[in-house]
């Protein structure tokens, strides 16, 4: 029964990241979309936010709970990746600028590509994580989806 729920919640989560990609996509120009990164301190903010911020307070957490090594290691690996796929329609809900949080993902997505493999290793020496199985996830469920949209439309 146990893994029939992980099935059907794997299925869901991928279901829901890429139907939000489609449906945000559908909403949006480009333009909206890349008119974000170039407010440089948003960016920056951002940037500081999701690569420094977030991971600094992970080790700081896995450092003082006592948790298992698998634990800590998922904990440190996450926070090194920027953003979340479901924060644009978090802010869609709340009637933000959504064309700003689909930007700054996609900014956060592909730096995200290039911090992981750089980051591990120093954060967690003796783990390796392979660049182009993350790449391969997050352009597949995230990005394939949003630009399919933004295509169509």
């Amino acid at each position: 029964m146990k893994e029939i729920f992980e099935i059907v919640f794997n299925l869901s989560m991928l279901g829901f990241v890429s139907g939000s990609m489609l449906t945000l996509g559908l909403g949006l120009t480009v333009a909206q979309i890349i008119a974000p990164v170039k407010k440089i301190r948003i960016v920056i903010r951002a940037l500081i936010a999701n690569f420094i911020i977030v991971p600094l307070f992970a080790l700081g957490i896995v450092s003082w709970l006592p948790v298992s090594e698998g634990v800590r290691i998922g904990i440190i690996v996450l926070s090194l990746g920027g953003g979340a796929p479901f924060i644009p329609m978090i802010v869609a809900t709340a009637k933000g600028n959504v064309a700003g949080a689909v930007g700054l993902m996609v900014l956060l997505l592909i730096v995200t590509l290039v911090f992981i493999p750089i980051a591990v290793p120093l954060v967690l020496p003796g783990v390796s994580v392979s660049a182009w199985i993350i790449a391969r996830s997050l352009i597949s469920i995230m990005l394939v989806p949003l630009l399919l949209a933004l295509f169509i439309r």
